[in-house]
C-alpha cells in the first residue's frame, strides 16, 4: 500500500480562475493502486478520483481542479507511469460536463470554483472545501439546490402544525438584492464578524449567478436549528441598511428563499421582526 505523498505536490493556497477543470487518465494501474481513496491522498488537489475496468484491465480518472500548472502533475504522474507500463491521458473539461457516471458523491464545482479564487486563507479554503454541496446537473432539479442554501441537509427543518389560516394574514417584507450588491457589502464588514456559514452562503451565491444553466428557483423556508436563520436575517438587515424595500400586505406568510433569473436578483420573503420563519409551529406546540 503506498504512503501519501502531499509533499510531492501540496497544495499551496494562491487565488486561481474558475474553469481551470482537469481530469487525468492513468492506465492500467497495478494492484495497490486501484482504490481510488489512495489517489485521494497521494495528491491533495484531487477533487475525486473514480475507477474503470475495460477488458480486466484497471484505469484511473483523477478529477482536479489547477493548482499549479497541470503539466506538473501530468509529468509527475508519467514518471510513475513510466516504472509501471502505464499511460497518462490529460483532458480539460467544463466544470458543468463532469462524467457524473464515473464519479459518485462528487461536490458542486461551480461552488469549489468560488471557493478557490475567492478564500481568504488555506485554513478558509480547506473549510468551505469541506462543506461543499453536492452536484445537481440536471436543470430539473436545479430548484433542489435552495434547499442546500439553507442547509436543509445539515439541518433538518422543524415542520410542525401549520399556522391557522386567520392567524397567517400579515404583512411580509419582500428583499431583493443582486450578487455584486451582496459581495460589496461582505468585503465591507470586519473579518471577524463573518463566519464560516456566511462565506458559505456567499460562495454558494456567487456560484449559482456563475452558472452557465443557473435557472430560477424559490424555496419555502422553515425554521430549523442551524445558523442559517440569523443569516438570512442578517444578509436583509444589510439590504434595508442602504435600500428601500417591498411589502406584500396580505398575503399568506409563505416565507421562502430564491433566486428570480430575469432580471438576475435573490429573493427572499419573510417578516424582519421575526428571528425564525413562522409557517410553522414547532413540533411540540402540537402536543395534547
Amino acid at each position: 500500500m503506498p504512503q501519501p505523498q502531499a509533499a510531492v505536490l501540496g497544495m499551496l493556497y494562491s487565488p486561481i480562475p474558475v474553469g481551470h477543470w482537469f481530469i487525468i487518465s492513468l492506465g492500467p494501474v497495478p494492484e495497490g493502486f486501484q482504490t481510488p481513496d489512495i489517489w485521494l491522498a497521494l495528491y491533495p488537489q484531487v477533487i475525486a478520483a473514480c475507477t474503470e475496468r475495460k477488458k480486466g484491465k484497471v484505469s484511473i480518472q483523477l478529477l482536479f481542479k489547477q493548482s499549479r500548472p497541470h503539466d506538473e502533475l501530468k509529468v509527475t504522474l508519467e514518471g510513475w507511469a513510466a516504472t509501471r507500463a502505464a499511460k497518462v491521458m490529460t483532458v480539460m473539461i467544463d466544470a458543468l460536463h463532469v462524467p457524473s457516471e464515473c464519479y459518485t458523491g462528487l461536490r458542486d464545482l461551480e461552488y469549489i470554483d468560488q471557493v478557490y479564487a475567492h478564500a481568504c486563507s488555506q485554513q478558509e479554503l480547506d473549510n468551505l472545501l469541506a462543506i461543499a454541496p453536492p452536484l445537481i446537473k440536471d436543470k430539473d432539479s436545479r430548484s433542489q439546490y435552495g434547499e442546500y442554501f439553507l442547509n436543509y441537509d445539515q439541518y433538518l427543518p422543524i415542520v410542525g402544525p401549520l399556522i391557522p389560516r386567520d392567524q397567517r394574514l400579515r404583512h411580509l417584507q419582500v428583499v431583493e438584492f443582486n450578487t455584486v450588491w451582496l459581495v460589496a457589502q461582505l468585503t465591507q464588514l470586519p473579518i471577524q464578524t463573518v463566519d464560516l456559514h456566511l462565506r458559505q452562503m456567499e460562495m454558494m451565491i456567487r456560484a449559482h449567478s456563475n452558472h452557465m444553466m443557473s435557472v430560477g428557483f424559490m424555496t419555502m423556508m422553515w425554521p430549523t436549528s442551524g445558523p442559517v436563520d440569523a443569516i438570512i436575517h442578517r444578509i436583509c438587515w444589510l439590504v434595508n441598511e442602504g435600500h428601500s424595500t417591498t411589502w406584500a400586505p396580505n398575503l399568506l406568510p409563505d416565507e421562502s428563499f430564491g433566486f428570480v433569473k430575469s432580471p438576475p436578483v435573490w429573493h427572499i420573503k419573510l417578516d424582519l421582526n421575526l428571528e425564525h420563519p413562522e409557517y410553522s409551529k414547532p413540533a411540540e406546540s402540537s402536543a395534547p
